[in-house]
């Protein structure tokens, strides 16, 4: 598990961060992104659920989050 930090960067220039109802998705750059891997944005910390990389640029994914602090309630 990896932590990758976005907190200095800016939404809508380095990276998208969107969020519905339905889902909570990132779309940046960045390598060796995988699931299980934590994202920081803000104050804010996710977990990746999910994470598929475009083919060009090679660099770029798409990611679904969850917050982490959720995710560690439903473990109790």
């Amino acid at each position: 598990m990896k932590n990758h930090d976005f907190k200095g960067q800016t939404n809508n220039l380095n990276y998208v961060f969107e969020t519905s109802a339905e889902e909570t998705t990132i779309t940046a750059y960045g390598y060796d992104v995988k699931q299980g891997d934590r994202i920081e944005i803000d104050s804010y910390t996710f977990e990746v659920q999910q994470v598929e990389y475009y083919a060009a640029p090679s660099d770029l994914f798409r990611a679904s989050l969850s917050k982490f602090n959720e995710i560690e309630k439903g473990k109790n």
